[in-house]
């Protein structure tokens, strides 16, 4: 939605000054603009109704605000009167109240703690389509026995709601466990943490992750200024080779956490072949030094943020995610072996 939001913008915006425009120039152009509030008034009236135990009200509300713009429109067309354009404006203000009223209210609730469990940025009601869609399951009335498919079903929808209620306190949750609640760093994530940052110097980074998942907890839980390779997908060419190169020859960044699984790249397709930030990692793996992970206190690698904050250590997708490894890359070493065999890595502290 990020992507889409500034065209989505333009396009609105756009059309609503053609509607006015027609509106504006009188005959049967004029139906234009009330019945596209119309129609959209309903539409939102429609999905509203869907979710009357979330938010009972904006339903109502914006049915009788829809009407009342529409009609208001009617009356405010060219020819109609010498108070066609203050009725115009009142129209055009119950318009824009009808049409943007039931949006706003759902995403003001993520605001409420109630409301703020559903990922990547979704607002309004969680746990279920609506009744205008598929429904979860509902458990039986309180005293109703539970029994057969039904009660099993009935607890799958309890336990996904109590874990949606107790990720964010835990740490962990949300889809894929990696994308909510993650606002806690276990021990051996504040370790390499405190070690990285006493090293950073002037370096733009505290470090680069292979992944978003390797990434979001450091950024999410302590604010720290981490690169992941390849974007939120992994797919994205950015920095791209000679642009990490370059960031590590300048002594913009010294550390590459690696491992932990490819993250969301599986989600985002792709024609098979290497991604950029796939080879920055393979040469990271074979130019770049080890830092043991006693180095900075721990005794075996940090774990991936899926293991550590939803307490499984598998990848999307189901494959088991690799131990995290962090690495050192010192200027000179990336750029003076970009064209030669890849070497085993050394030992670094």
């Amino acid at each position: 939605m990020g992507v889409i939001a500034a065209p989505l913008a333009a396009l609105t915006g756009g059309g609503a000054a053609l509607l006015r425009r027609a509106h504006r120039g009188g005959g049967r152009r004029a139906l234009v603009l009330p019945g596209a509030v119309a129609a959209t008034a309903a539409w939102s009236v429609y999905l509203a109704s869907g979710y009357s135990s979330f938010l009972a009200w904006p339903a109502p509300a914006v049915a009788v605000l829809g009407l009342a713009a529409a009609m208001l429109l009617l009356a405010a067309r060219p020819g109609r009167g010498r108070f066609a354009g203050r009725i115009a404006l009142a129209g055009g203000v119950a318009s824009v109240a009808a049409v943007l009223t039931a949006p706003a209210v759902w995403t003001a609730q993520v605001f409420d703690p109630a409301s703020a469990s559903s990922a990547m940025g979704a607002v309004g009601p969680a746990g279920g389509s609506g009744q205008h869609g598929p429904r979860p399951a509902v458990a039986p009335a309180q005293g109703a026995p539970a029994s057969g498919a039904g009660a099993d079903a009935a607890r799958s929808v309890r336990a996904a709601r109590t874990g949606q209620r107790t990720g964010r306190a835990a740490g962990g949750g949300g889809p894929l466990g990696i994308l909510s609640g993650e606002d806690q760093l276990s021990a051996d994530q504040r370790r390499l943490l405190a070690y990285t940052r006493a090293r950073q110097g002037r370096a733009a980074y505290v470090f680069a992750t292979t992944s978003w998942n390797g990434a979001s907890p450091y950024i999410l839980g302590a604010g720290a200024r981490v690169l992941p390779l390849g974007g939120f997908s992994g797919r994205v060419p950015f920095p791209t080779e000679a642009g990490f190169r370059n960031l590590v020859d300048t002594g913009r960044l010294r550390y590459v956490l690696v491992g932990g699984g490819r993250g969301l790249a599986p989600l985002f397709g792709g024609d098979g072949a290497p991604s950029t930030a796939e080879r920055i990692t393979a040469r990271v793996r074979s130019d770049c030094s080890v830092v043991p992970a006693s180095a900075y206190g721990a005794g075996r690698p940090a774990r991936t943020s899926a293991a550590t904050a939803g307490g499984a250590a598998a990848a999307p997708g189901g494959a088991a995610a690799a131990p995290e490894t962090l690495y050192r890359c010192d200027p000179g070493r990336l750029t003076a072996t970009a064209h030669r065999p890849p070497t085993p890595s050394r030992p670094g502290r």
